[in-house]
């Protein structure tokens, strides 16, 4: 049926963000924070070392190293439900350039986070092989920056942004 038809039934949009998809999606954001401010201190220290030539790894380096670990690891289940709930409400809507902003951010962020399950070594699954390793670590290390510029690509596409609120 032609949706422009006349005698097709026009339904209201569902707004792309429920109540409840708001408040998974402060989650998320949260956690996301959180992961960023931790990231930034491990290549910080990563770079020191690259530059020069000597450990900086100390206790508290591995202490951010697993809260890099456990953030990552909590962040796959709410990031990945709410994606799924957002292009479900999104997937009809007539912006065309906000829904595939978002399903490249979603899938960005499915490949942060496979890689990511990759590089880490449980007792049960590891990957030992080390161009797959290399490979999988420079994936995780540079998409987070794609996943920023599709975040703010999807959110100019849709309504404007309430910066107060985001502050």
């Amino acid at each position: 049926r032609n949706p422009m038809s006349s005698d097709s039934i026009r339904r209201p949009l569902l707004p792309v963000l429920s109540s409840p998809l708001r408040r998974l999606l402060g989650i998320v954001l949260i956690l996301f924070g959180l992961l960023a401010v931790n990231s930034l201190y491990l290549v910080s220290v990563t770079l020191a070392e690259w530059i020069s030539g000597s450990m900086q790894q100390n206790y508290f380096y591995l202490l951010m190293f697993l809260g890099h670990l456990t953030l990552g690891l909590a962040l796959i289940g709410p990031a990945l439900v709410f994606g799924a709930l957002h292009l479900r409400r999104a997937w009809g809507r007539p912006n065309r350039y906000a829904v595939g902003a978002g399903l490249s951010l979603y899938a960005s962020a499915i490949g942060v986070f496979a890689t990511g399950i990759l590089l880490t070594r449980f007792g049960f699954f590891e990957v030992n092989d080390p161009q797959v390793r290399s490979a999988s670590y420079w994936v995780h290390v540079l998409t987070p920056l794609a996943l920023i510029w599709l975040f703010v690509l999807h959110r100019l596409a849709g309504p404007r942004l309430k910066w107060r609120r985001g502050a």
